[in-house]
């Protein structure tokens, strides 16, 4: 299900997503985006959309405090609290004492972060990034548009996702397109 691709473009991070909700054998189109503002971070979700609300609605964005660098907050404080949400709230397996959750982008301080399952904190070389059934070919198609700068970012993010819905089953329009100012 999804494809959720965000990037980081002059003064704003942009995050693009998808409306389908999928199980592999049928879809539907979703009215809860899967892109989201919270605070100063854009989110945008795939795997399951109660992590989603969980994500929107339950988590509590923790302080960062000014001594500390965006790689570890992120890697500490942020993810301990997108844990402990997940545990508080029933969304986490366990597996031999190892943690699962879901995978999700964060838009974050001119950064693209993709928390994965594991809780991984991850960031491309690059300033996009992309999760979900159709990550590869949005992607693709992103880095073609990206190329050519002829249109908008926003206009790039929805043509990627478009090209994405033509191939995966998974990613199905409309298309949401949400930007934040870096501070």
């Amino acid at each position: 299900m999804t494809c959720i691709i965000g990037c980081v473009d002059k003064n704003y991070i942009y995050m693009a997503g998808d409306s389908c909700g999928s199980n592999g054998h049928y879809y539907s189109i979703r009215k809860d985006e899967k892109v989201f503002k919270k605070q100063d971070m854009l989110f945008g979700y795939t795997t399951s959309f109660r992590m989603g609300h969980l994500l929107h609605w339950k988590f509590k964005v923790p302080k960062h405090q000014a001594d500390m660098s965006t790689d570890e907050y992120m890697n500490t404080v942020f993810i301990d609290e997108i844990i402990k949400c997940f545990t508080d709230n029933g969304y986490v397996e366990k597996t031999n004492e190892v943690k699962k959750g879901g995978q999700f982008l964060v838009g974050y301080k001119g950064r693209i972060f993709n928390i994965d399952s594991d809780f991984q904190v991850g960031e491309e070389s690059e300033s996009v990034s992309a999760c979900g059934c159709g990550s590869i070919s949005a992607l693709a198609a992103y880095k073609r548009g990206a190329l050519e700068n002829r249109h908008s970012v926003e206009y790039n993010l929805k043509k990627a996702l478009l090209i994405a819905s033509s191939m995966i089953e998974g990613v199905q329009p409309p298309f949401k397109v949400l930007r934040i100012k870096i501070k």
